[in-house]
């Protein structure tokens, strides 16, 4: 029989068919051929399942992008050394510097917040480095944030650490 179909599974799920197809003219499949057809029909059963876990992983991230993009409140994400590795529309608007401008400096030269005395918080303590050792998931601290004018804006700013599910910080 020139001519084999073989279900595509995953787990007790079928997904799909897979035709393997031979000329007219050759001899049938063996029973040798079977368990390696059926190996690669396998494989190509995975191959269709993992990308379709990637198409739903990127759609995910893109709709979380959205959320944090459009979000009214500044949102800012820095690495653990600091430095911005996100920066979103109102954090360009409170601030009036555009995001690429920003990405990769340190937080503290671009914000330069500082308490009601006007005492840098950044330099002296750092809310995310003192978080490092705490198991508080968020913390607030009032204060003066510069914009890239020089204007004073008054803000509350709220860190949070993301935290893996052993409570690692996630970099």
């Amino acid at each position: 029989n020139p001519i084999i179909a073989l279900p595509l599974k995953i787990g007790e799920r079928t997904i799909g068919l897979i035709y393997i197809l031979r000329p007219m003219a050759a001899s049938a499949f063996s029973r040798i051929d079977q368990p390696i057809l059926a190996a690669f029909a396998e494989q190509a059963a995975i191959a269709i399942q993992n990308a379709r876990l990637v198409h739903l992983l990127a759609e995910e991230k893109q709709r979380l992008e959205s959320i944090l993009e459009n979000s009214a409140d500044g949102i800012m994400s820095i690495d653990s050394r600091c430095h911005i590795l996100g920066f979103n529309a109102a954090m360009e608007k409170l601030t009036g510097y555009g995001r690429e401008e920003v990405l990769g400096k340190a937080c503290s030269v671009i914000l330069k917040f500082r308490d009601k005395e006007k005492k840098s918080i950044c330099n002296v303590q750092c809310p995310m480095t003192t978080m490092l050792n705490e198991q508080k998931p968020v913390k607030e601290r009032e204060g003066v944030i510069y914009t890239k004018d020089g204007r004073e804006v008054d803000v509350v700013m709220v860190y949070s650490i993301v935290r893996s599910p052993a409570g690692n910080p996630v970099n």
